[in-house]
């Protein structure tokens, strides 16, 4: 599904070249972290952290940050930035 969608989706995550995932602990029952987004003070939010995986996480939506765990980045991204 992660190389799908961002084989041959326009939504939120190719539009912006990058695509993140929900990152599970225990089994995949317990979510560590859906991602983030960030205060206008510079401090970070965890998207679902502690929360039990209910699959509330698993529909694309736009965010600050994603996990260096688990990302996509399309190949044109990387080469254009390139040096």
């Amino acid at each position: 599904m992660f190389i799908d969608y961002c084989g041959t989706s326009s939504g939120v995550g190719c539009d912006h070249k990058l695509l993140g995932r929900k990152i599970c602990l225990h089994g995949g029952i317990t979510i560590q972290h859906a991602s983030g987004l960030l205060r206008p003070w510079g401090e970070g939010i965890l998207i679902g952290c502690g929360s039990k995986d209910k699959r509330q996480f698993d529909a694309v939506s736009e965010v600050d940050w994603v996990s260096g765990a688990a990302f996509m980045v399309r190949r044109n991204v990387i080469d254009r930035w390139r040096v």
